[in-house]
């Protein structure tokens, strides 16, 4: 299925949202600390059914722009939110992201 083009309402309102006031350095930040992520992207339950899967939000990693179709702001925070793994926050205090269960 091919996915639905924006309405010339929602483009301009999604442009009108401009995405070049972001921080750039907010990815540099989000990245901070970063020690490893699982090498296996999915994770599952003792029935074997998936909790989470870090490899279908890779696409908001790999760098696309955001489409037409999707506010700038929360692409922009769900790009941020794709950042997985364990990072160290402080010496000694670690932290690990992106592996919130799915239902």
């Amino acid at each position: 299925m091919k996915p639905k083009q924006a309405s010339e309402i929602t483009r301009t309102i999604n442009s009108s949202n401009d995405a070049r006031r972001f921080d750039p350095e907010d990815l540099v930040r989000v990245r901070r600390g970063f020690i490893a992520a699982r090498t296996e992207p999915t994770i599952t339950d003792e029935r074997g059914r998936k909790v989470i899967d870090t490899g279908s939000y890779e696409f908001l990693r790999d760098g696309r722009e955001c489409p037409d179709t999707v506010n700038p702001h929360l692409w922009r925070h769900a790009t941020l939110n794709a950042h997985h793994g364990l990072f160290e926050v402080a010496p000694n205090v670690w932290q690990v992201r992106g592996y919130d269960i799915q239902i």
